[in-house]
């Protein structure tokens, strides 16, 4: 964007795949209902890119990082660009959930980990004093 319309973005953050499936894993997996299309369709695409995790199943489930990505792609919401947002919300909604279960101390050590995978123009002082401002939400 900034490139090809010559606008300025600030207090951008990019998340890499690799933090998606990381964070995930560390906090357990997250919890996901599968409809039975979608288990055949995560269990016979590549979509869950390592083979061995292609055994989801159909109902309630925790599923691990690999395998939340594939929900992510796969086709419960449609195949355009709301379905695949709406993915997205479902997911980040569960992962959310599962991170108020952890220790505050497991979470920091968690998003510690994943910074190596993170792109921003945000300062180490800003990132703090979202955090604090979060931390003080007490949500």
């Amino acid at each position: 964007l900034a490139q090809n319309f010559n606008i300025k973005i600030d207090k951008f953050c990019v998340v890499d795949l690799a933090a998606f499936e990381k964070v995930i894993d560390r906090i357990g997996g997250i919890e996901m209902t599968l409809e039975q299309r979608e288990a055949e369709y995560l269990n016979t695409t590549n979509y869950i890119s390592k083979k061995k995790y292609r055994n989801v199943k159909v109902g309630k489930q925790t599923l691990n990082g690999n395998q939340a990505l594939g929900y992510v792609f796969s086709k419960k919401y449609g195949v355009e660009e709301f379905g695949r947002t709406g993915r997205q919300r479902a997911v980040m909604q569960a992962t959310f959930q599962k991170m108020l279960q952890q220790n505050p101390l497991d979470l920091v050590d968690i998003a510690i980990d994943a910074l190596g995978d993170v792109s921003t123009d945000m300062g180490a002082t800003y990132i703090k004093k979202l955090i604090l401002s979060v931390a003080k939400m007490g949500t």
